[in-house]
């Protein structure tokens, strides 16, 4: 048996016909987002310079080969996108291996594009990513290195077959405790290649299995959904929270085709809406309806055979409850809805759900109700992936405080450079100048904060709220 390399752009086979004799499989990387501002390939998918060139040898020496994609989405949206990216290149490929992919840093000060997301955004993202995969019937695994796997992406939260499909960097030894199937040992330097090569071996059965039933092959998970929903809570009317849930919704459209025509703006009513955009951001615009309207969204539902009539119904997390508020209280009611949101959870004979366009203040926020209630109009019941192989999301609160400086014109530091980072500010240098201040100002014309460019105690906490930090 040979050895099995991964290739990309960075490597050089000089002698295809002689490494043919040391190969048992290459992976090779088909692809990557850009993540490094100032260049090019930045937020761009961008095939791998070698790709093809390394492909078509593979093919021609009879070399087994594998894929493996570097992603650096920062959205749903983008997680998608890369989905079907890759779903497009690998169609009609004889892969010997689930596609990886593969999360790590991009820069050693972590100054990518999505090197400081959160573990339990990076985990969400590449979850949607894998899961969407899964839905094309693309077998899939994860890569990275085993102080990535502990400190910044929760891996039980993939499905079981990505789980066991991991694919883990470790050199000398392999300790980590997870599932295995692969394992990233060292390099070696071979006579056909520029430099060392990256080696490789099997440890664990690699699953490869796509169900059969189209009803099967598609990976639809709750708590997917309820987190989505969870992450804007307190976003308020008017801030760019807000606006990402109606461009959300507004980019489907212009995909999809809008619903009955009509663009929504940043003033109408949007609980209907953020429904719709959770769903779209998440990918799970086959199984949830798309409108701007509740009754609408009823009729959708009618359609698809997912409207339960039923006020009694106990709802379980990621159904979707409807509200008429001219409810008499007594019977079935069947007026018109007005309003919807997201079961959170449901317990005790209490529902909790999450909703946009609530209240005077218009934001997304929780709201608790009794089972059979006044006011339930109706649920829908999008068709989930069954229930054993759901994967109860563990949510895990830290308690810490910290302290920051004010920043004003001028200053420079790491204080400067996070600020940067929260707020989007390009580039970031960790210099405090006009452009900086210019673009704090517009970010808190956007999130209700007084407009003077100074950034203090309350940006901070806002800031820390937004990235669901605190």
């Amino acid at each position: 048996m040979g050895y099995i390399v991964d290739l990309s752009e960075h490597n050089t086979v000089t002698n295809w016909s002689a490494a043919a004799k040391d190969i048992e499989c290459a992976i090779l990387r088909m692809g990557y987002r850009g993540s490094i501002s100032g260049l090019a390939a930045y937020k761009k998918i961008t095939e791998d310079a070698k790709f093809r060139h390394n492909l078509e040898n593979c093919i021609a020496h009879k070399i087994p080969y594998a894929v493996y994609f570097f992603p650096t989405s920062i959205t749903d949206e983008e997680a998608v996108e890369e989905a079907v990216w890759i779903r497009d290149r690998v169609k009609g490929l004889d892969l010997k291996m689930p596609v990886f992919i593969d999360t790590e840093n991009v820069l050693s000060n972590r100054h990518g594009r999505a090197d400081r997301l959160s573990k339990a955004t990076r985990t969400h993202l590449l979850r949607v990513l894998t899961d969407r995969l899964l839905s094309y019937g693309i077998p899939c695994g994860i890569y990275s290195y085993t102080s990535w796997f502990a400190n910044n992406l929760d891996v039980t939260q993939m499905d079981a077959r990505v789980i066991r499909n991991t694919w883990v960097a470790q050199n000398p030894s392999l300790t980590y405790k997870g599932t295995v199937a692969l394992w990233q040992y060292g390099t070696r330097k071979f006579s056909w290649s520029s430099g060392p090569i990256d080696v490789n071996k099997k440890v664990g059965a690699f699953d490869m299995t796509v169900e059969k039933k189209e009803e099967q092959k598609v990976a639809r998970y709750r708590n997917v959904i309820i987190n989505k929903a969870r992450s804007y809570i307190g976003a308020v009317q008017g801030s760019a929270q807000h606006h990402e849930i109606i461009d959300a919704y507004n980019r489907y459209g212009k995909t999809y085709g809008r619903p009955r025509g009509y663009t929504v703006t940043y003033t109408d009513a949007w609980c209907a809406t953020f429904v719709s955009a959770i769903a779209a951001m998440c990918g799970y615009t086959d199984i949830i309806p798309v409108e701007c309207s509740c009754p609408q969204m009823v009729k959708l539902a009618q359609q698809k055979g997912i409207w339960k009539e039923n006020d009694a119904y106990v709802p379980a997390p990621g159904d979707i409850i409807l509200y008429d508020w001219e409810d008499s209280g007594s019977g079935d009611n069947t007026g018109n809805p007005d309003h919807i949101g997201y079961v959170e959870a449901c317990s005790g004979g209490k529902i909790t759900v999450i909703e946009g366009n609530m209240g005077n203040a218009s934001h997304v926020g929780r709201r608790t109700l009794n089972v059979n209630g006044k006011y339930i109009r109706g649920f829908i019941t999008p068709k989930y992936t069954a229930a054993e192989q759901e994967k109860k999301a563990e949510v895990k609160t830290n308690t810490f405080t910290i302290t920051l400086p004010d920043i004003h014109l001028g200053d420079r530091g790491e204080h400067v450079r996070l600020w940067q980072f929260l707020a989007d500010i390009e580039p970031q240098d960790g210099f405090y100048g006009g452009q900086s201040a210019n673009d704090t100002k517009d970010w808190q014309k956007a999130n209700g904060k007084t407009v003077d460019g100074w950034v203090g105690k309350g940006c901070w906490t806002k800031a820390f709220k937004l990235k669901g930090w605190m």
